[in-house]
């Protein structure tokens, strides 16, 4: 093997050696806790809600899901969030979402987390931008999450309990 080739196999090795050294750093930084990954589902909801993509939104939701609305699984739930997603999708007013409050506890058995989410939505005309401001008539609402991490390591919602929201 000629300098050039022993040069450029030093180099890649060194390439790769640095890559998977930031592999590791980004998979292990702070940001990546579970605690994190579990906010991150909650304000990737938020987002999917917002944006009214059902199908995204209902990515974040377990099969096994349950809640306190009569819901008893996905298909049930499926069935009236696209309902209300599709009203926000098709006409001139968008919904938005403001969570207020994010509290996250990863439970002390293996891929269980719960959070307790309290924000207020309300609808704003599609062609201005949402504003930071919540306004006084938004809509308070409260739920407790149970999230389940699968097997493909991602955390999902598997059940909503509302709580009542002191007005």
């Amino acid at each position: 093997m000629d300098a050039q080739r022993k040069r450029k196999l030093g180099i890649g090795i060194v390439v790769l050696a640095l890559g998977a050294w930031g592999l590791h750093a980004f998979l292990t930084r702070p940001g990546t806790s579970e605690e994190a990954r579990v906010r991150g589902t909650v304000e990737a909801m938020a987002a999917r809600a917002e944006d009214a993509n059902a199908n995204e939104f209902l990515a974040l939701v377990d099969d096994a899901y349950r809640d306190n609305r009569g819901h008893a699984n996905k298909a049930a739930f499926a069935s009236t969030l696209k309902a209300l997603l599709a009203r926000f999708a098709l006409g001139s007013e968008r919904l938005a979402v403001s969570i207020e409050r994010l509290e996250v506890v990863i439970a002390p058995e293996p891929g269980r987390a719960t959070a307790t989410v309290a924000f207020a939505s309300w609808s704003r005309n599609a062609s201005t931008p949402k504003s930071m401001v919540v306004p006084s008539g938004a809509k308070k609402l409260e739920f407790e999450l149970e999230l389940t991490k699968g097997t493909d390591g991602e955390w999902r919602v598997a059940r909503a309990t509302e709580k009542s929201v002191p007005r």
